[in-house]
């Protein structure tokens, strides 16, 4: 019997399981395309992509250098908000020059990046050598939960992060790498870095990955100049939207609040665990 069985797995095609990959993807877009053109809500979604429609408005109004580089956020307020690195305020202004500005088309950038999010989570399992059978699950169970339902599709999410681990873990293993792996690891690796701060902080440990693995050969090299280059362009828009001096006074704003402190901000992580996540899910965790 399970000589037959084996069999019968061996004559399925080495793409069949990217069809049910593909159905996956499906099954969220489909999900997701009810909520595509609502209107913004007073929500954690609804604020965000509301700053990021102002923003875009404000550039296509007052050109780039009276936009701050796109971070005016007028009349809601009246300094520029560059609190965060800029390459998703540049794809929104993309995006509205394509499409023009509207509910869908400033979810568009965030719907896309969650579906793209999961393929790559199925790529890095695979490339970790992991079996077709476990890697279906384990994004069937992720991807079921409300967690990454609600928060995969906002913003850039986590899908140039997974991206820049498969780029860079392939780089990391290869022999003799190819000048197409080297350039995309580089660019995913800016990408990364321009996306947002915790990308930041990841990538550096990625740059430290690669260089302990790898020493200064060219790849690291320029995987490495890409990374700097990208944490110049962050400090550069920073600079030269709000100033320094504004995001210091964010960042000591939001650590020394008194009624919402460290502890306060741990308790709520975990309360949108019980909350986003299912119980069999968390029990899950444990052993893992």
């Amino acid at each position: 019997m399970l000589e037959v069985l084996h069999r019968s797995k061996s004559r399925l095609p080495a793409w069949s399981p990217w069809v049910v990959v593909a159905a996956m993807v499906v099954l969220i877009a489909v999900s997701w395309l009810p909520a595509l053109d609502l209107p913004l809500g007073d929500n954690h979604e609804g604020r965000i992509l509301g700053r990021f429609g102002l923003q875009v408005r404000n550039f296509q109004e007052l050109g780039m250098t009276g936009s701050g580089l796109a971070s005016d956020w007028s009349p809601y307020a009246g300094s520029n908000y560059a609190h965060h690195p800029p390459l998703v305020n540049g794809l929104h202004v993309a995006i509205a020059s394509i499409f023009g500005i509207g509910e869908w088309q400033l979810r568009l950038l965030g719907y896309v990046s969650g579906l793209v999010t999961i393929i790559g989570m199925v790529v890095l399992l695979r490339d970790l050598r992991i079996r077709w059978s476990a890697v279906l699950l384990a994004v069937a169970v992720t991807i079921s939960t409300g967690y990454f339902w609600l928060f995969a599709r906002l913003g850039l999410g986590i899908a140039l992060i997974v991206w820049t681990v498969v780029a860079i873990r392939r780089l990391v293993e290869a022999t003799d790498p190819s000048g197409w792996l080297t350039g995309a690891a580089a660019v995913l690796s800016f990408a990364t870095v321009v996306s947002s701060w915790q990308g930041m902080a990841l990538a550096a440990l990625l740059g430290i990955w690669l260089w302990s693995r790898r020493g200064f050969d060219r790849p690291t090299l320029i995987v490495g100049i890409a990374m700097t280059l990208a944490a110049l362009a962050v400090g550069g828009w920073i600079a030269s939207a709000s100033g320094i001096g504004s995001l210091v006074a964010h960042v000591e704003d939001r650590s020394s609040a008194v009624e919402f402190g460290v502890i306060e901000f741990v308790i709520r992580q975990f309360a949108y665990f019980w909350l986003f996540l299912p119980v069999w899910y968390l029990a899950l965790t444990i052993p893992c």
